[in-house]
């Protein structure tokens, strides 16, 4: 389990269901591992991790993600693939730090407005963002009024 003050969690593949309250009370995370469980919601506490750089929640079955995931300015690279996302939330384009997702293989139809716009996206064209992917679902819902894909395809 997380110690105070441990600056990376890993809780991989321990069959949880919802987010331990000591991790979400631990000020100083710079990266949560999720990856691997039987979670279907994050907590809105997880907004308060201010120090959170790295969020890994693959293979869950994540629902949906808290608004409270633009409060992480912190944030730089967001791993949900293999969920059941159908959408991401609007707030996330707050994450001013955020130069990475990866959100394939969920039932994600579109990227929120101003996501693609992002400054810290377009700065790093990161392999991890989905928008890049022109296998996933939101290159195709993303690429016409997007600059980062159209920079991509260029």
């Amino acid at each position: 389990m997380a110690d105070e003050g441990e600056a990376e969690v890993d809780l991989e593949e321990q069959g949880l269901t919802e987010v331990p309250a000591e991790v979400l009370n631990n000020g100083v995370i710079e990266s949560l591992v999720l990856d691997n469980n039987e979670l279907t919601e994050l907590p809105e506490a997880l907004g308060g991790l201010s120090t959170l750089r790295e969020l890994h929640a693959r293979r869950n079955k994540l629902q949906k993600l808290p608004a409270a995931i633009g409060k992480l300015e912190s944030l730089e690279g967001l791993f949900v693939s293999g969920n059941e996302l159908v959408e991401l939330p609007g707030t996330i384009s707050s994450c001013g730090a955020l130069a990475g997702i990866d959100a394939n293989e969920n039932k994600l139809s579109m990227l929120p407005d101003g996501l693609c716009d992002c400054i810290c996206l377009e700065a790093s064209i990161s392999q991890y963002c989905a928008c890049l992917s022109p296998d996933s679902l939101l290159y195709a819902s993303c690429a016409s009024n997007c600059s980062l894909c159209q920079m991509s395809m260029s």
